[in-house]
């Protein structure tokens, strides 16, 4: 076997919903802090979009393994695996960035040592958890969810689940009437608001790829560019709904309906190769943008001249770091486009290729 997964297991609409809500989140922070504008100011909805598209993804990639004996700790290894690296890489410039722009360096290594063990910093309310890196708390509280899909979630039946969904949507309903909005769970006066929206999306996540029928791609002609499509206008068109109960109903309802059709969707040749960069570099790209764009900031300073010109250099900047982390620190990168690319490519380069592959380390399995 090639140990290639196939069109249907990779499931790539949803690799490129994912890189479309990165690239979401990206220009809901960077536009403000370089243009000075707010295109997107419901952009922190992506981040409820990933929580569900993660429970759906890893109940199809995981929960057969968990019936075959897979222990708690050989999936936690997993998922530090997968998360951690780039997740280094981002806090490692973030505190360079918060040093060059003043932070005394004490305080910054001592942010950096929690933060790489992803503790949460609290001081003031209105303070991010995670100083050096602001998405991390979306990660903190991911982990959390994936500790208790395996430790509970994964024994659970659908009546459980939607029992579980209720009570999840029950808090979530309180935590916006309280604060407002759905941007909670990021600074230290609403950091519990992150465990309601997580346990909300993370478990219909799980529900949906439980019910068996959505499991594979229609060969009725679901659509995928439409679907992408359909994300993309929903998250953009989510910046002129109010906040509170129109968030709610976007995730209760539009996103559920998003992945299922994006389970279910089809995909063009061209549009597949598209779909899986975006897959790759999705992760690294919301990890990085922020440490990224701080760390320009703080070496050209007052160079930095807000406008659009400013949004495209870090918007450079942020992709090209994302690009590379995906290469040097995600070995999906290596196993599957690389390869597809591979299969393509002139003889010439296919034996570069394969003489690097040979002599290096990351190559092993």
């Amino acid at each position: 076997m090639s140990g290639l997964p196939s069109r249907d297991d990779r499931l790539m609409v949803l690799d490129g919903m994912r890189g479309i809500a990165a690239a979401i989140v990206l220009i809901h922070h960077v536009a403000p802090a370089t243009t000075r504008s707010t295109p997107l100011p419901h952009g922190y909805l992506a981040v409820d979009f990933f929580f569900m598209l993660s429970g759906f993804v890893l109940s199809r990639s995981y929960e057969e393994r968990f019936r075959r004996g897979m222990s708690f700790g050989a999936f936690a290894m997993a998922r530090i695996r997968r998360l951690y690296p780039v997740m280094a890489l981002a806090l490692v410039i973030g505190a360079v960035a918060a040093w060059l722009n003043g932070m005394p360096l004490s305080f910054a290594g001592m942010l950096l040592v929690a933060e790489l063990l992803f503790l949460p910093v609290f001081g003031d309310p209105i303070q991010g958890v995670f100083v050096l890196v602001g998405v991390q708390w979306s990660l903190f509280w991911e982990l959390v969810a994936n500790a208790a899909h395996h430790l509970l979630l994964r024994r659970l039946g659908p009546a459980a689940l939607v029992a579980v969904i209720i009570a999840g949507l029950s808090l979530l309903i309180a935590a916006v009437a309280l604060h407002g909005s759905l941007a909670i769970g990021d600074r230290a006066g609403d950091f519990l608001g992150g465990l309601p929206r997580v346990t909300f999306s993370y478990v219909i996540g799980v529900l949906l790829a439980r019910l068996q029928h959505l499991r594979r791609p229609s060969r009725r002609g679901v659509s995928g560019p439409a679907t992408l499509a359909g994300l993309t206008l929903l998250l953009i068109g989510a910046g002129w709904a109010p906040a509170g109960a129109a968030e709610l109903a976007i995730v209760l309802v539009g996103f559920p309906v998003l992945i299922v059709a994006g389970a279910r969707a089809r995909l063009p040749v061209w549009a597949e190769r598209s779909c899986a960069a975006e897959g790759v570099l999705s992760y690294p790209l919301y990890a990085l943008h922020l440490p990224v764009m701080n760390l320009t900031r703080a070496i050209l300073r007052d160079r930095l001249m807000a406008g659009a010109a400013s949004f495209a250099l870090v918007l450079m900047l942020a992709v090209s770091a994302a690009f590379l982390a995906a290469i040097v620190l995600d070995r999906r990168w290596r196993r599957w486009p690389a390869r597809r690319y591979l299969a393509n490519a002139s003889p010439s380069v296919r034996i570069t290729a394969t003489c690097r592959s040979a002599i290096s380390p990351a190559s092993a399995p």
